[in-house]
């Protein structure tokens, strides 16, 4: 049962823009004022203001889970279980 109401929930949330990944992270990448020097590298080093930077952090957030209680819990639509 609670398996079951697990995935509903998140076919209901994959119909809101708000819940998927790509717009989350492309909303990082927004907050960015320089890219990485070239396209194929997405190595800022230090730059704190690079794209990069930014998506990395996003994706940080969302595949932190401190403690993690099951893995299925932390699940956000757009990335696998």
């Amino acid at each position: 049962f609670y398996s079951n109401l697990l995935n509903d929930v998140d076919t209901l949330v994959a119909t809101n823009e708000a819940f998927l990944l790509g717009p989350w992270l492309e909303s990082a990448r927004q907050w960015g004022t320089t890219k990485a020097e070239e396209d194929d590298n997405d190595d800022c080093g230090l730059e704190m203001n690079c794209t990069c930077f930014y998506e990395w952090n996003a994706r940080t957030q969302i595949t932190t889970w401190i403690p993690v209680p099951d893995k299925e819990s932390c699940r956000v639509n757009g990335m696998p279980g």
